[in-house]
């Protein structure tokens, strides 16, 4: 399991927890029973302090740090001696991005199941490197069949865009070690465009 600080207590350091997905893990990891101290540049800042601070199990076991990846020694007040790290680096996304144009190919994930795989990997006994986390990948044309069908909306593509041809991008070191995704394609897309509704992002 994770590791554990003072008293027992599983512990870990979130840094970019006011971001997309260092949220969504402060999230998942308080609910896993987890402390978590989280980073952000200024946690004064309501917009991202308040909602993080409003997440169920949060006044108990969620403690809030300021500190910038450019300033040296930063995160020593955050990090226990046994906290475990997770570091919010857009590097990966860059590269996965890259690899996405390479193959033609468009990975999809739910943003719950990136963030259970992190904490599957943490507490995986034997765990090492790095793991591909995608549910599916898809042609450009078959997403936006897939979306199509989730607003029961009738698409006309041009010839250029009916090509299918890519190549697909594999979890198999992740699946291979037990992990299990919780949403399908179709899933993820539905609760995309169903949030995208209810925050007034998609009007239909």
């Amino acid at each position: 399991m994770g590791s554990e600080g003072m008293n027992g207590v599983r512990v870990v350091c979130v840094t970019g927890g006011g971001g997309y997905i260092g949220s969504w893990l402060v999230k998942n990891l308080l609910q896993g029973g987890y402390t978590v101290h989280a980073t952000l540049r200024n946690p004064g800042d309501t917009t991202k302090c308040g909602p993080l601070m409003a997440l169920a199990g949060a006044q108990e076991r969620l403690k809030l740090f300021q500190a910038d990846l450019l300033e040296e020694d930063i995160f020593d007040s955050a990090l226990t001696d046994n906290s475990k790290r997770y570091y919010q680096n857009d590097m990966y996304y860059k590269a996965f991005k890259f690899a996405q144009f390479l193959t033609g190919s468009i990975g999809v994930v739910h943003i719950d199941d990136i963030c259970n795989a992190h904490i599957f990997l943490m507490e995986h006994p034997t765990a090492q490197g790095r793991r591909i986390c995608c549910t599916d990948s898809r042609s450009l044309n078959s997403l936006k069949e897939c979306i199509a069908k989730q607003l029961n909306l009738s698409l006309k593509f041009d010839e250029e865009d009916s090509v299918n041809h890519y190549v697909s991008v594999s979890s198999k070191k992740l699946l291979d070690m037990g992990f299990t995704y919780k949403y399908g394609l179709e899933e993820a897309f539905k609760e995309t465009i169903d949030c995208a509704i209810q925050n007034g992002i998609l009007k239909l």
